[in-house]
């Protein structure tokens, strides 16, 4: 009785471990198959981006970003897949395959552009669904830094014109 509960016992974990094993190959099967396919779709981009009228500068270019954190300076590499010229202006181009990747509502994809838009001196940033053939400028909305400070500057000169018109009407009615 014992040996059949053993074998039986051997028998589960054989085909437990079999079942992991398949699982786990299949899934990089899968993985695999569809990194090729990524790998031959932005293969074919360099074309695409030509027909469209851009100059491939370079592609896989690896791009190093400088931040702080807390005064401490850090660097960080970022690849962009192209970087195209097109009438004077330079732009990235990330080349997504895929069902949801090709869209910049994907919390990934956006900020990988938008990691590129702040850390990269470019012109733009352009998504291209290699599935679709469609190309998309992407534009970031930043906080203009500079115009917030020109409005604090405009409004104490401002203040600055208030207080002298007042000094003069006092001086003037006395």
């Amino acid at each position: 009785m014992e040996k059949i509960i053993l074998i039986f016992t051997c028998f589960c974990l054989g085909l437990i471990s079999l079942k992991l094993w398949y699982g786990n190959f299949s899934k990089s099967k899968r993985q695999r198959k569809r990194f090729r396919r990524g790998v031959k779709l932005e293969q074919k981009a360099a074309k695409f981006l030509v027909s469209k009228g851009f100059k491939v500068v370079g592609e896989q270019l690896p791009f190093d970003h400088t931040y702080w954190v807390d005064g401490e300076e850090q660097i960080s590499t970022v690849n962009v897949d192209y970087l195209v010229e097109k009438e004077g202006e330079v732009f990235v181009v990330e080349v997504k395959s895929g069902k949801s990747a090709i869209s910049i509502k994907n919390r990934s994809t956006r900020r990988q552009l938008l990691e590129y838009a702040t850390a990269i001196d470019c012109d733009g940033v352009y998504l291209l669904d290699m599935e679709n053939k469609n190309l998309q400028l992407i534009e970031f909305q930043f906080p203009n830094r500079a115009a917030i400070k020109k409005s604090n500057v405009n409004l104490i000169l401002f203040g600055i014109i208030v207080l002298l018109l007042c000094y003069i009407y006092y001086f003037k009615c006395d």
